[in-house]
Formats: C-alpha cells, structure tokens, sequence
C-alpha cells in the first residue's frame, strides 16, 4: 500500500521515500510515515463489523518525519518529531463532537495547568483546519517575547471522509450498513518549546512546579561561631514544610498580551509590530482571511487566523468585519504563527 495513492489528502512532497538498502535498489520504495492515517485505517476497516466494535479507541507515541516545511526551528518545526496522536471511531456525529472537546480540555489541562501556559481554545477556519478532516479545534498559545502564536495541540472531526477512502463500515442496531464517524488528535515535543519560551529567561530554565524534577533547593550556609547542627535542623524544618504544600501554591499565572481591534489598517500593523495577539470581529470568509495574508505579508510573516475562540465576547447587533466592513460573524484571534 503506497501512502500517497492511497490518500489523496497528503501530497506526495511531504514524504520521504526510503529507496535503497544497503547496496541494493528496493523493488519497491518504502514511505517514512508523516502521520497514521493510511497505516492504521486499513485494519479500522478490518477490525470494525458491528456496533457492538465501537467506539472504538488507540492511542499511541510515536515519531513522525515531515520531509519539506518551511522555516525550520528546532523543537517547534523540524524535520522528525516526537507525539502523542489518537485515532478513534464512533457510531454517532454527535459522540464524536463530544469527544472533540473532551480532548481538547484535556490539551487545555495540560498546558495551564501544568505547564502554566495560557491557552485559548477555538476552532479553526476552514482554510486552517486539517487536510480531509470536516473541522479542527485547537488550544493556542502566544509567545509574547516574539509575538507568535503556536498551535499548542489539536483536536480533529474528521466526519466520514476516511471511512468512505478505507471502507470502515458497520452494521447497526438494526442491521443496517454505515459508516463510522472518526476523531484524530495529537500533540508534539512542540510542547516542550512552548513552556520554555513562555517560563525562560536570559538566566536559563524555568519550569513549573508540576513538571519540575525540584521545586526548591534548600541551602544551609554556616557562619563563624554557629552552631551547625541548630541550621540544619532549620532547614530540615523548612523542607518539611514545603514538602507539606501543594506545588499549585507556589504558582503565578502568567496572562495573554492581547489587542482589541475593529478596523484592518496602521494599527493592526503596529500592533503586530509590537509582538500582540489581535482579537477582531471577522466575517468568517476565506478570501476576507487570505487578503489579510496578502496585505500583512512582510519579512517576519503574514497575520492569519488562529483560531475563533469558544468563549466569545460580545459581539454587538451590526458589528462589522475588521477586514472587509461585512457583517461580522464571529471573534477571531489573529497574528503570526509559527
């Protein structure tokens, strides 16, 4: 099974093709796995008859090799990475948009309340989301030092694309043939990277207490004249206590640098200057999304969608699009990303 014949959703440049072993030219070129998709659905296919087969749920680490991308930077975009991805099926839509949100809160828990990274939960634009997947969510996160934003992690529905592409079929309830409604979701080593630009410093490392191997270092220092034993019984005291304390009690949450706007111009252009996450009313249109592209594309990169955020402002009875003055749909956050 060639990966590229078989999924039109992955273009063929991505992949790298392993076509010699040794000395010898293979009779057949082997692709390096960008994502699972076409390994696994397959067997989906093969191991789903009935409803009684669903949901159906894996989970697996793994590494992943993207063959061409733009703009290397190691953790956050490099040729081979480390991820977490799930790939899942259900009998109903409405069990799979649960599920997309499910996980999403999961990625959210993670990032803020382990990592301490703010983080904004959304939906992507159609020109945003995943390659064949019917909508992508995602957590994003903003570095102020350089005023990108980063796809922290996403949650996909991805409808029945795949099971119509894989045949992954079942009989119902009923006896009736269907097909299944499917889930991918993943995050990266990216991770990583994105608690060290939001936590670090000139000086070095900072990590919070929940993933931190020591949270504190108690060091004893004697003086002339003291008596050692009494200090290191006051340190032995002291250690105690902080070993009694949660880690959430030595924590501070550091918020989001965000700019408010209704009008595409100088300041929207000042405000990415200065490295700032915009929040502006749009009209959810993809042209709309890509003149914005066309019109802040400079040397450190275009503004784009980041996401829509669940929990939306206000947006009052005959708001206007920043960007094309139609009648705004939605908040939308937007910015350069990495």
């Amino acid at each position: 099974m060639s990966y590229c014949e078989d999924c039109k959703f992955f273009p063929l440049f991505q992949v790298a093709w392993v076509t010699r072993s040794g000395d010898s030219d293979l009779e057949v070129p082997i692709a390096i796995r960008p994502t699972s998709e076409t390994v696994m659905y397959p067997y989906f296919s093969k191991w789903i008859r009935g409803h009684r087969d669903l949901p159906l749920k894996l989970n697996q680490w793994c590494n992943v090799v993207r063959w061409e991308f733009s703009n290397p930077t190691p953790f956050i975009r490099s040729r081979e990475f480390l991820w977490q991805e799930g790939h899942t099926a259900f009998v109903t839509k409405e069990e799979a948009d649960t599920e997309v949100l499910e996980v999403l809160e999961l990625y959210r828990r993670l990032y803020e309340e382990y990592l301490v990274v703010p983080v904004v939960k959304g939906k992507k634009s159609e020109m945003e989301k995943f390659a064949g997947g019917l909508y992508t969510t995602s957590v994003e996160a903003f570095i102020p030092n350089t005023g990108r934003g980063v796809q922290g992690a996403t949650s996909h529905c991805l409808g029945q694309n795949f099971a119509k592409m894989f045949d992954i079929n079942f009989e119902d309830e009923k006896g009736e043939k269907a097909m299944v409604w499917q889930n991918s979701w993943a995050y990266s080593t990216r991770t990583i990277w994105v608690m060290v630009m939001t936590h670090g410093d000139d000086r070095g490392l900072v990590l919070p207490p929940k993933v931190a191997a020591i949270q504190v270092i108690v060091v004893h220092v004697p003086y002339k004249d003291a008596d050692i034993k009494e200090i290191l019984n006051a340190c032995s005291a002291t250690v105690k206590a902080l070993c009694d304390l949660a880690c959430s009690m030595l924590l501070s949450k550091k918020e989001m640098h965000v700019f408010k706007l209704q009008k595409l111009g100088d300041e929207f252009i000042e405000a990415l200057s200065q490295n700032k996450l915009i929040l502006a009313p749009w009209c959810d249109e993809e042209e709309v999304e890509k003149d914005v592209k066309t019109k802040t594309k400079g040397e450190t990169g275009a503004a784009k969608t980041l996401c829509s955020p669940f929990d939306q402002p206000e947006l009052p009875e005959g708001t206007l699009c920043f960007a094309s003055g139609k009648p705004a749909k939605k908040w939308t956050y937007w910015g350069r990303s990495y």
